[in-house]
């Protein structure tokens, strides 16, 4: 009984340090289900144009696993939507932090009575709406959800976050005791290494250089915790460098985001990356922390020590020399990259370089300051105008100065009769600009309501950006460089029963499924009538799916439905069928 006494003593202590230590409240939330906690996503983890801003718990494959409120609180948000994260709670504590819950498949309880009331009052499936505390409250450990695939999910799963209430600023869940299994060290594919400038030579180039790890796996396929190469590249002047690298997770698959990144230059800790929390108007720097351009060619993640001149995020806890570093001494010099896990496992990758001066230092390519373009500040706004084509950049929607470079063209193969070309595509941006293209001798005067501003591709498919008519000019607000063109859209949405056919007695499928699609624009709305009653339908935008449940809705005999779909510049399609 004595030792019993001792150890809860002891336990309590241990859980009292921690909490002292750790700015956050260590064992204030609960986990989310009730199943062991694995996870397919981690904080912070680099994606196509963020970062990836919570936790993603496995469900097994399966959908409809209970979704709990990890404390007490009460529903303050709540999103429906046919893409991003699908159907999504979001819940306030009175401890100043939110719990967000995306993906769902279906909410519970009052919950559900509440979403369901507001989509037939306002006769729409998407909805966006902030509760007031009185309305939804919710007990600690009150089921609140079923655990889902909706949204632009990938499988089933449970996104998870934990944000701050007053701005929501996303935190890492971690940080707050979630413990997750991972006894294997981060997996280093590859470093790279950069000409800073026009001067500086590697391996007797101007170029890139790849150097590719020989081996991380040892026997049986275990993963080594540190990789040496032991040959020397020869470098001269300023280089800095890239790290291909993720992490490895206990009964997971896939690549997962490391937690921090060290580089030492004769053991002398240069380089430190952490990203704990960031606000979602930051995400996108997630672009300008890697190799972009490498990104939209291969896919392929490299994180790079050189730091932008404009930088959002708290990130970096130590970059020497803003991650570009001289090698003109004439000495060898040893190179150590620390990747580690929030677990504190730590893979090591050690290389060499060595500052060689070459007989023939490389010549300055020679420029002509006239054609050069106009200089861009990403400190400033800027604007780029003529007749036919404008765009205006606010102030740090660039992550470095550029000097502007614009064209316009014919491409070979193309239905469009002139093609623009904004910068390149491959400097990334933090946010959107404003772009402006003449349409008035490009679109039909009948046809003006059908155009659009897209971007097109190298394989010349298009991209569709919500436009408007200012004037002779339509605009947009993209969030890329590249090539963009006038299109038309005149062709209207598709619409196909999958599980009925008009005319034909309904045996047991209560839920109709209809396929709706369009080939430009998107679609923009869809209304489905029982009888001339509105009813609820689910658009999976994902899988293209429209699901109508009839909920013993049908009279016996012939029932009526309607389908309305519209797209982007207004083109709808009507569908009538009897049951």
């Amino acid at each position: 009984m004595k030792q019993t006494i001792l150890f809860y003593i002891f336990i309590f202590l241990f859980s009292t340090i921690l909490s002292a230590q750790s700015p956050y409240p260590v064992y204030y939330f609960e986990s989310p289900m009730d199943i062991p906690l694995t996870v397919s996503g981690t904080f912070g983890e680099l994606r196509l144009n963020h970062f990836h801003s919570g936790i993603d718990f496995r469900t097994g494959g399966v959908i409809g696993c209970s979704v709990y409120a990890v404390a007490e609180g009460y529903v303050s948000r709540i999103r429906v939507s046919s893409g991003g994260g699908g159907k999504t709670l979001y819940i306030t504590h009175p401890n100043g932090y939110k719990s967000v819950y995306m993906h769902l498949d279906r909410f519970v309880g009052k919950i559900a009575n509440y979403v369901l009331a507001y989509q037939y009052e306002k006769k729409t499936f998407e909805l966006d709406i902030d509760l007031t505390s009185e309305v939804l409250p919710v007990a600690k450990r009150q089921m609140i959800a079923k655990s889902g695939n909706t949204g632009s999910s990938g499988g089933p799963h449970l996104h998870f976050e934990i944000r701050q209430a007053d701005n929501d600023r996303t935190i890492n869940p971690l940080f707050f005791g979630y413990k997750l299994c991972d006894n294997t060290p981060p997996v280093i594919n590859a470093v790279r290494i950069y000409p800073a400038d026009e001067n500086s030579l590697i391996a007797g180039t101007n170029q890139t250089y790849s150097h590719t790890r020989k081996a991380l796996k040892g026997k049986g396929g275990k993963t080594l915790k540190s990789a040496q190469r032991t040959d020397t590249v020869p470098v001269w002047g300023k280089c800095y460098f890239g790290i291909d690298v993720f992490d490895e997770l206990c009964n997971s698959v896939g690549r997962k985001g490391i937690y921090k990144l060290n580089l030492l230059i004769d053991n002398e800790c240069v380089y430190s990356y952490c990203l704990k929390n960031f606000l979602f108007e930051d995400t996108r720097f997630a672009n300008a922390l890697t190799d972009y351009a490498e990104q939209l060619k291969s896919g392929k993640y490299y994180i790079l020590t050189r730091l932008p001149s404009y930088v959002p995020i708290p990130l970096y806890e130590r970059v020497k020399d803003k991650g570009i570093y001289d090698f003109t001494d004439g000495q060898a010099h040893k190179l150590v990259y620390q990747a580690s896990d929030y677990t504190g496992n730590v893979s090591e990758y050690v290389f060499w370089l060595k500052s060689v001066k070459p007989a023939k230092l490389p010549q300055k390519p020679k420029t002509n300051p006239v054609s050069a373009g106009m200089e861009f500040l990403y400190s400033e706004g800027n604007a780029f105008s003529r007749p036919d084509c404008f765009v205006e950049i606010d102030q740090n929607t660039l992550y470095e100065s550029i000097v502007f470079d614009f064209d316009t063209f014919t491409k070979q193969g193309s239905h469009y009769p002139l093609c623009f070309r904004i910068h390149k595509e491959e400097t990334p941006l933090h946010k959107s600009y404003r772009l402006g293209i003449k349409a008035k001798n490009i679109v039909p005067e009948n046809l003006k309501s059908k155009a659009f501003i897209a971007k097109l591709s190298k394989r010349n498919t298009l991209s569709y950006e919500t436009s408007r008519w200012e004037g002779d000019f339509l605009t947009a607000s993209p969030r890329t460089f590249g090539t963009f063109v006038i299109a038309l859209d005149t062709i209207n949405p598709g619409v196909k029963p999958l599980n009925f056919k008009n005319g034909v007695p309904l045996r047991n499928n209560t839920t109709l499924k209809v396929k709706i699609t369009d080939n430009l624009s998107q679609i923009t709305s869809y209304n489905c009538y029982l009888n001339d009653n509105w009813i609820l339908a689910e658009y999976d935008r994902k899988n293209a799916l429209l699901t109508i449940d009839l909920e013993n809705k049908p009279r016996k005999g012939k029932n009526h439905l309607k389908i309305s779909v519209v797209d982007g510049v207004g083109n709808e399609t009507i569908r009538a069928y009897v049951f």
